[in-house]
């Protein structure tokens, strides 16, 4: 199998196991909020697409973590440039926010398969 037809098969099989969010009035306000007030991950304001990412994902960890779900979660992005402060640590506001809902946070795949597995 080709390279490219591997990484398609991947895509196939990510999507396929995937669950879908329907839109949900709270995070879209809190999105919208974040992206109002430049609050990461939204620094230039008016970036709703990555506040609305980070709204859903921490309601949905919301949720497993008041649930008592005892596995790991965590969010993966390469965009350093808006997830994280001046060096390669989480903005500090972001991390509060992760923290309070049990999310990890990791910069790319192979470190998020790693803390999958530990």
């Amino acid at each position: 199998m080709g390279l490219a037809a591997a990484l398609h098969a991947l895509s196939r099989g990510l999507l396929n196991a995937s669950l879908r969010i329907d839109p949900h009035n709270d995070t879209n306000m809190r999105a919208f909020a974040r992206a109002a007030t430049k609050t990461p991950p939204s620094r230039k304001g008016g970036e709703i697409k990555d506040s609305t990412i980070v709204e859903e994902c921490l309601e949905v960890s919301r949720q497993l973590h008041a649930a008592g779900f005892p596995r790991k979660r965590v969010f993966c992005t390469s965009n350093t440039n808006d997830y994280c402060d001046t060096g390669s640590s989480l903005h500090p506001t972001l991390a509060a926010d992760f923290a309070a809902v049990g999310l990890s946070f990791v910069t790319n795949l192979p470190w998020a398969v790693h803390e999958m597995k530990t």
